[in-house]
């Protein structure tokens, strides 16, 4: 016949804070009365002091939940360098002229050919709306069908970086975002959205929001992104 062996429950001395016996009326290490004032032991004070183990296992989980938040930090923290942004000097007229087009097409109810929009161009038309001194840089980058929007901007002493990648879809070639990044921070892609709405106001773009209703990306080629108006 087994027995469970009852561990006798401690208190803690009001005056040193060391745990004893709930039978010793002394502390056993500074001698003082342990119930003062004709106290009794009560559920208040006499809870059981935490085991090493429990111990151990709180200190563990709390650097793990540290190096966490650091990790994160980190990853957001490090940003993509700047370079892998294209910066041209082209004064992106392309750009500026296919977007008064577009306008003009909303008001009269016309259609428009397809147009192409090369990189150089469009990395211009975002350049020209960042400011150096403010160390913003936002720009394109395309590789065969992928086409990646990347924010550099700073943050206090950082410089953070965002980067939002669009792919085709399978079938057809209309791009979605399939990645979004803050540094090397992997995020869900449907904060892409919210983060693209807010690059106008960030880098000052004078862009009217209702004309990229109206406009679609048919394909990614040959360092080209190429749009179709829709009426």
């Amino acid at each position: 016949m087994s027995s469970k062996k009852n561990k006798e429950p401690m208190i803690a001395c009001p005056s040193c804070g060391t745990p004893n016996r709930i039978a010793s009326p002394f502390c056993q290490s500074c001698g003082d009365r342990i119930y003062k004032n004709g106290a009794s032991p009560s559920p208040e004070n006499t809870k059981q002091e935490p085991s090493s183990g429990s111990r151990a296992f709180r200190s563990a989980l709390n650097s793990l939940l540290f190096v966490a938040i650091v990790a994160v930090v980190g990853l957001a923290f490090w940003p993509y360098a700047a370079v892998k942004v294209p910066v041209s000097s082209d004064p992106g007229n392309q750009v500026e002229k296919y977007l008064v087009v577009v306008t003009d097409a909303l008001d009269t109810q016309k259609t428009l050919p397809q147009a192409r929009i090369s990189e150089r161009n469009l990395n211009a038309y975002l350049g020209m709306n960042n400011s150096p001194e403010e160390r913003k840089l936002l720009g394109v980058v395309l590789s065969s069908s992928t086409l990646q929007l990347i924010a550099n901007e700073p943050l206090g002493p950082f410089n953070v970086s965002t980067r939002l990648v669009m792919k085709p879809q399978e079938g057809h070639n209309q791009p979605v975002v399939t990645d979004f990044w803050v540094g090397h921070l992997p995020l869900p892609a449907f904060w892409a959205k919210p983060w693209t709405r807010s690059l106008s106001n960030r880098f000052d773009l004078d862009v009217e929001p209702e004309l990229w209703d109206h406009i679609e990306i048919d394909k990614i080629q040959n360092n080209a992104v190429y749009l179709d108006f829709s009426l």
